[in-house]
């Protein structure tokens, strides 16, 4: 992956955005840009919005739910992250994100 492993962003924003673009309706893409590539350059906000979307496209999806957490902890929201994570967590009790 190139953000992850390889730390290509300008690459890594080609590949996230032509995923959305050929499917916006794609919770999953929405979450993977806001997570490994807003995220990770700082750009919170953005990221945030992308978390929210993609809760928002699919609210039964736990990956997407627990991304909304990690980006408000990231973006030192904390009392917001911990009520996220809660919410999780009464969802899906056995949730745990072994790709993180």
């Amino acid at each position: 992956m190139r953000s992850r492993y390889d730390w290509k962003w300008d690459e890594a924003a080609v590949f996230f955005r032509r995923a959305i673009d050929l499917n916006p309706g794609y919770a999953t893409a929405h979450f993977w840009y806001g997570f490994h590539y807003l995220a990770m350059t700082g750009r919170l906000e953005e990221a945030l919005a992308e978390a929210e979307l993609a809760v928002s496209l699919d609210p039964l999806s736990v990956i997407a739910q627990e991304g909304r957490g990690f980006v408000l902890m990231v973006s030192r929201r904390y009392e917001e992250a911990i009520e996220q994570y809660r919410l999780l967590l009464e969802f899906e009790p056995s949730f745990y994100n072994r790709a993180a």
